[in-house]
């Protein structure tokens, strides 16, 4: 069972090709589009050079998974687009999973609670708590969408903390005058690898739940907050 695995929530975008047989994938060959990609225009061309990086095509994938955010809007919707598309072209499966689910699959095991820290923009931050088990990722809150000083706050209670993740340095001042325990190390960016350790046994093909599969934004995006409401015609 072939899988393709696309992971654009932020400005590094990645992509990550596994055959399961049984248990978690073994990765066949990765590709890193650090920035500045621009995604919209490497994303369908850099999944067949990863095919064609391992001797495959496009006709012997069994399936996608697809990062679902939240982070880059932009990116989330290239990567959605392309996995949507693929998998009507081809009859295939798609599944998303959590980008900072990602993350958190990455950190290290261990005690404290994993917080994958992503920017937000407008001042907030996009964030999730987890804790890192040796074989799985445990979902403590998945995702939630505030500023710094209110996600500190939030965190007070949580005990030893490991923040990770693009933005976790912008988290640190508001956390710093709480006297938490707290750990920076671990990965900067969600990777596509961690996509197919985190895929669930693949449904069959349905154009329906295809459809509906969206990207996970927390919150409305950028474009409905700027949109202005139009007056009432005389």
């Amino acid at each position: 069972m072939l899988l393709l695995a696309l992971e654009a929530a932020t400005l590094h975008v990645s992509l990550a090709l596994g055959e399961r047989t049984a248990g978690a994938p073994a990765i066949l060959a990765e590709l890193e589009l650090p920035p500045p990609t621009n995604s919209s225009d490497r994303l369908p061309q850099a999944a067949t050079e990863l095919l064609a990086k391992a001797g495959k095509s496009l006709a012997d994938l069994s399936g996608i998974v697809v990062g679902t955010g939240p982070g880059s809007l932009t990116g989330l919707r290239v990567a959605h687009a392309t996995a949507k598309g693929l998998a009507y072209a081809l009859r295939l499966p798609v599944v998303g999973i959590s980008s900072l689910e990602a993350l958190a699959c990455d950190a290290p095991p261990g005690p404290e609670r994993v917080v994958p820290v992503v920017d937000a923009r407008r001042g907030e931050l996009y964030a999730g708590v987890f804790r890192r088990h040796a074989d799985r990722v445990e979902v403590v809150e998945a995702a939630l969408a505030l500023p710094a000083p209110a996600l500190a706050e939030k965190l007070r209670g949580e005990g030893p903390l490991r923040v990770i993740g693009p933005a976790a340095e912008l988290l640190r001042p508001a956390l710093e005058p709480l006297q938490l325990q707290v750990t920076y190390e671990g990965p900067l960016v969600p990777r596509a690898r961690a996509l197919l350790a985190l895929c669930p046994p693949l449904p069959p093909f349905d154009p329906a739940a295809t459809f509906a599969l969206e990207p996970r934004y927390v919150r409305a995006p950028e474009s409905e907050w700027t949109l202005k409401p139009k007056k009432p015609k005389a």
